[in-house]
């Protein structure tokens, strides 16, 4: 394998596994609330949204997260 194939493994690789769609774990403490700017903090209530192109969104509680996709459909005209 010559080095140019190698190099181009080497970043299709990365791309591929650093793109995952997959949920993160909430860091508690230091996520902020993507609906209320709150800093998440409760274990108890913490939610989190993946969307399909693997953008991760977290949330401070149920209640944010579904405010956050009600104004979703408001901007989107729905």
């Amino acid at each position: 394998m010559n080095r140019n194939s190698l190099f181009f493994l080497i970043l299709l690789t990365a791309i591929i596994f650093g793109c995952s769609k997959n949920p993160q774990p909430i860091s508690y403490g230091q996520d902020e609330c993507e609906f209320c700017k709150m800093i998440v903090m409760d274990e108890r209530y913490g939610a989190e949204l993946v969307t399909g192109t693997g953008k991760i969104y977290f949330f401070d509680s149920i209640e944010c997260l579904v405010g956050y996709l009600d104004n979703q459909k408001i901007r989107k005209g729905d």
